[in-house]
């Protein structure tokens, strides 16, 4: 994975995050906030696998040097 790949996993990672963050700032006044409720969990689970990957790389490229 090239570094600039890296990089927009991490970005991907925060804007999924910000859009969750918001959408969870809402919830409340929405009807159908259950189903909002699991799409934000399903959305936080991606970020993290996207952080995870920054996260090895990361590590690697430290172990490396």
């Amino acid at each position: 994975m090239s570094a600039a790949q890296v990089v927009q996993c991490g970005y991907d990672a925060m804007a999924i995050i910000s859009l969750c963050s918001r959408v969870a700032g809402d919830l409340s006044s929405h009807d159908n906030a259950k189903k909002l409720g699991g799409d934000i969990a399903i959305a936080l689970d991606l970020a993290g696998e996207l952080l995870g990957i920054v996260h090895d790389t990361v590590e690697m490229h430290e172990g490396a040097g």
